[in-house]
């Protein structure tokens, strides 16, 4: 049993990032530790959204998906990807330079459809929250963080090739 009292990282963004270069970089082996969860959800009752990616360092995808405007849309599941296929969705994560963004976005209006990407290991996470919904983001002039809009483009087209079974 460890005798040191496990403490939060002070710093978790630049944890992550370190952690994140060392995995792109070969000198961290990927573990059920590391992972990436992608999120949208939202809506007015009776018409909400929810979509959640979790992504393993070990390769283990989860889906859950559940849309009330389409009739029996809820559907779970669960795949593997390829372990170089998990340090390619890192390697896009360090290059879209996502965890170097220090504003994790927030402040949104009730029912709006909030998206957001978690990295965590172990002992830290964070999260980066946007405006999911692209026509009140076009309607209010918000502009997508060019890092979130990048990296979440990639998990979203994840999500898809998984929800068709490919």
């Amino acid at each position: 049993m460890n005798s040191k009292p496990a403490q939060p990282i002070k710093h978790p963004r630049e944890h992550l990032l370190t952690l994140t270069r060392a995995i792109v970089g070969g000198t961290e082996k990927l573990g059920k530790q590391h992972r990436i969860t992608y999120r949208v959800s939202g809506g007015p009752p009776t018409k909400r959204l929810e979509h959640t990616l979790e992504i393993s360092g070990m390769g283990a995808v989860n889906v859950r998906h559940l849309d009330q405007l389409v009739p029996e849309s809820a559907r779970k599941l669960k795949s593997t990807l390829a372990p170089d296929r998990v340090k390619e969705v890192f390697r896009i994560l360090l290059e879209s330079r996502l965890l170097e963004n220090v504003d994790t976005g927030g402040g949104f209006l009730p029912d709006s459809i909030i998206g957001s990407i978690t990295v965590s290991d172990s002992v830290s996470a964070i999260t980066y929250y946007f405006l999911a919904d692209e026509q009140k983001r076009r309607r209010k002039g918000i502009e997508l963080n060019p890092s979130v809009a990048r990296f979440s483009s990639v998990l979203e087209e994840l999500s898809e090739e998984i929800m068709r079974g490919k």
